[in-house]
């Protein structure tokens, strides 16, 4: 191809260039504060709203979302702008002038009024170039939606019927074991945890990506479908990070160290009824059972059935440490009605029953539950995440260079002599 004939093509490529440039560009919009309509009064709480409702306003078309961009110098109040080019009827070709100054393309503006069941808002949006009037809206704002969220909602609705954008929903966040958070959105930062919510506006219909950054727990991450005009709550619970027993972790870890304590506590009590029934059963035991061995008795030669006179001396010592060994099962394997018998019986059968309490259920509660108290107190109290926190610091840590020692040998026509060497 001629050189000379690429010329004209690459101007013509070029010219295309900088007529599509601004067709790129958002058309720009100016939102002129609100005109208070008073009956000579001056209402500050109306003045008020106005104001609010224009910043609200204008943060809807500077939110970058929207088919418009806000224009740099639409911070001008309408009654103002009025005043300063003579346009106290507001005829469209004035208004035009006031946008075309403002470097807009669309100006929206409007009045405020107090009525009776709320403030009255109407607002018109007009184009700049044309001066023919577009869309208008008429909206009523009961006393009570004076929060700056509700306020926000009222901005948005009307903000929607001038420049026939969708409705955008909106997802609030609520966050069952963290307290504070970075919140993105289709990985980009939108706003913060705080006390456990957020909450994210102008949110357009379909379908995102939620996530969550908290310090000691596991980056949350889940698609959420949004609905135009529509709030979407959020019940979220975050997973403890290996290493870092955080919120949940040690919540769970102090409960049960409580509770370990708390068997502790019943086993030492337990320990200490039946210890000392135990022992007074023992002596109650110790003190009857001369009594006893009286009833049944052992030591009254003249009684026919021990038969005394035939045994041998040894014999009948023999017999009687045998009972006094286990005196329990003598009384028991008796046949002696004597009623002395039976209340030892009955002394022996508590003293045992208690024993078996000791020994196999209140010690090992006690001690199953002061171990539990101690591990779990200490995983819950003290072991805040040292794990972690010890694989950050080594991470962080630089490795100190070794010290090497190197000796040697010189060799030389007058001996032989060695070098030191110290390597850092």
């Amino acid at each position: 191809m001629n050189r000379r004939a690429l010329i004209p093509l690459l101007a013509f490529i070029a010219t295309l260039g900088i007529a599509a440039a601004p067709a790129l560009a958002k058309p720009k919009v100016a939102v002129l504060g609100l005109e208070v309509i008073d009956d000579g009064s001056m209402d500050a709480r109306t003045t008020l709203r106005g104001k609010q409702l224009s910043e609200k306003l204008r943060e809807q078309a500077g939110r970058g979302s929207g088919k418009f961009e806000l224009a740099p110098n639409s911070n001008k109040d309408l009654l103002e702008m009025k005043l300063l080019s003579n346009c106290s009827d507001e005829a469209h070709s004035c208004m035009a002038q006031i946008g075309q100054e403002l470097g807009a393309d669309k100006l929206i503006y409007g009045k405020i009024e107090r009525q009776q069941n709320g403030y009255f808002v109407s607002l018109k949006m007009l184009d700049t170039k044309t001066a023919k009037l577009g869309k208008t809206s008429n909206h009523v704002i009961p006393f009570s939606d004076h929060q700056a969220d509700r306020l926000a909602g009222h901005a948005a609705t009307l903000y929607r019927r001038l420049t026939g954008e969708p409705a955008l929903g909106a997802l609030v966040l609520k966050v069952k074991n963290a307290d504070k958070g970075t919140v993105y959105l289709d990985g980009e930062i939108r706003t913060s945890l705080a006390a456990g919510s957020a909450t994210i506006r102008d949110v357009s219909e379909g379908k995102h990506t939620i996530s969550i950054e908290s310090d000691g727990y596991v980056r949350f991450s889940k698609e959420v479908s949004v609905s135009g005009g529509k709030s979407q709550e959020l019940s979220i619970k975050l997973k403890a990070a290996d290493g870092a027993n955080g919120g949940e972790g040690r919540g769970l870890y102090k409960g049960l160290a409580w509770t370990g304590a708390a068997v502790a506590v019943a086993g030492g009590t337990g320990l200490v009824v039946t210890g000392v029934s135990f022992l007074s059963a023992e002596n109650e035991h110790d003190r009857k059972v001369g009594g006893v061995r009286d009833a049944l008795g052992l030591d009254n030669c003249s009684k026919p059935e021990v038969m005394c006179s035939a045994m041998q001396e040894e014999e009948e010592q023999a017999k009687q440490q045998a009972f006094q060994d286990d005196a329990c099962e003598s009384a028991r394997n008796s046949s002696s009605s004597d009623d002395e018998v039976n209340e030892f019986i009955k002394n022996c059968d508590k003293g045992e029953k208690n024993a078996f309490r000791f020994n196999f259920v209140a010690l090992p509660v006690t001690i199953v539950g002061a171990l539990a108290a101690g591990y779990f107190g200490y995983k819950g109290y003290f072991s805040s995440g040292d794990d972690a926190l010890e694989r950050r610091t080594a991470s962080k840590r630089k490795k100190k260079p070794k010290r090497r020692v190197k000796i040697e040998p010189l060799f030389g026509p007058d001996g032989v002599a060695a070098s030191v060497r110290v390597e850092f």
